[in-house]
């Protein structure tokens, strides 16, 4: 685990955060009269909540668990924000009614499902006890959290984040637990409380359709920056590879292109096949141990934990590739090694049907090892990434 610097920024957002959370518990508890006393045990209670999810997303965050970034605080004190001035335009909405999907969608944006689901449940809770509302009520808010914060989860890691269902789904439960649950507790069900169910579904859906997708993203092209940044060409760690070897710089170089080449062709991460072609064997500059040392330089230059898993899983030694990006920068670093020696020792490589031969033998034997067992290749993607390599390798 990496030591994250210390920076004044983000300590600065989390205390804007804990005093923002503080600061919502105490309007709620003034605005129906608490006594002191009371007012202390709710203020202590969201406290807690606030640290308990401030210290998850501080850990996620060293454990690289959450992809590093700048803002990353920011972003949070803002979404907590919008839930918190949504909490405070309940008191104008009726009981039941008020649109609990979209206070999860809008921490979900930031916050991962549980994270987000955990948070908006504290703040739904400290909204219901302060509100004395009926105990049915509670229960609904908290079954919409769940199967909110559940779906926008499987929202962010799925290609149907854009589709149309998903936002199906939310109305619909949105507007069965309302309905069900006012039922259940007022023995009535008028038309205006149909009404009332169909447009907080009906906001959480087109949220989750529009917006949501739009600021989930914000994150991804904050990554995508970064990997810019990784494989600028003028970065620090490539200018000290070609620095210590012009030869293994254009190595780099070769695999990174071929990695981000294949793994376009199969669908996978292009940023982090090519990042980790680059950097595969950074290692090399700082000696024995190499891989240790290369993991020791990626912690101090933030790469993403998926990027220092490759770097970890170089050439299979300490694990064997757990990712399709990881077994593609194998793949195209032993072609590129292996075609690298051979021209170097003779001249049998002028043939193009010589060269094929050597790829088809160079990966079969690497296949057939078991090295790609954990990775996910399957063996249709193992033969397009393989007549990838024999096609670039003509250029």
């Amino acid at each position: 685990m990496k030591e994250e610097k210390f920076s004044p920024i983000r300590i600065l957002f989390l205390i804007a955060g804990i005093v923002l959370c503080i600061g919502q518990c105490i309007y709620l508890c003034l605005r129906r009269s608490f006594e002191i006393k009371d007012m202390i045990i709710f203020v202590i209670i969201a406290l807690m909540l606030t640290l308990a999810i401030f210290l998850t997303v501080i850990t996620q965050r060293r454990s690289e668990e959450g992809f590093y970034n700048g803002t990353n605080y920011r972003n949070l004190l803002l979404v907590l924000l919008v839930g918190w001035i949504l909490i405070d335009l309940s008191q104008y909405i009726p009981v039941m009614f008020f649109p609990v999907a979209l206070l999860v969608a809008f921490l979900a944006c930031e916050l991962d499902g549980m994270l987000s689901m955990s948070m908006s449940m504290g703040m739904i809770l400290l909204l219901c006890i302060t509100d004395a509302v009926p105990h049915t009520v509670i229960f609904a808010y908290v079954f919409e959290c769940i199967f909110a914060g559940l779906l926008c989860d499987y929202m962010k890691k799925t290609q149907f984040r854009h589709k149309v269902w998903p936002a199906l789904m939310i109305f619909m439960a949105e507007f069965t637990i309302k309905v069900t649950f006012y039922y259940y507790t007022y023995q009535e069900l008028a038309v205006d409380h149909l009404i009332f169910a169909g447009v907080a579904g009906a906001l959480a859906a087109i949220f989750v359709m529009t917006l949501f997708p739009f600021l989930s993203d914000i994150l991804s092209r904050e990554k995508e920056a970064f990997y810019d940044t990784l494989l600028d060409e003028e970065h620090p760690l490539l200018l000290e590879l070609k620095e210590y070897s012009i030869i293994d710089y254009a190595h780099a170089l070769r695999v990174g292109e071929l990695a981000r080449d294949c793994a376009l062709e199969v669908g996978a991460d292009a940023n982090l096949a090519a990042a980790g072609g680059i950097y595969y064997r950074i290692g090399k500059i700082y000696g024995d141990p190499e891989t240790e040392n290369a993991i020791i330089v990626a912690h101090r230059y933030n790469f993403p934990k998926e990027l220092i898993s490759i770097l970890y899983e170089y050439e299979g030694t300490n694990r064997k590739p757990t990712s399709l990006e990881s077994a593609i920068v194998l793949m195209a670093d032993h072609v590129v090694k292996k075609i690298e020696v051979i021209k170097n020792q003779s001249d049998s490589m002028d043939s193009n049907w010589n060269q094929n031969m050597l790829i088809y033998q160079t990966l079969n034997e690497l296949s057939n090892t078991g090295i790609f067992d954990d990775s996910g290749l399957g063996m249709n993607k193992f033969l397009k990434i393989r007549e990838r390599l024999v096609q670039e390798e003509k250029r």
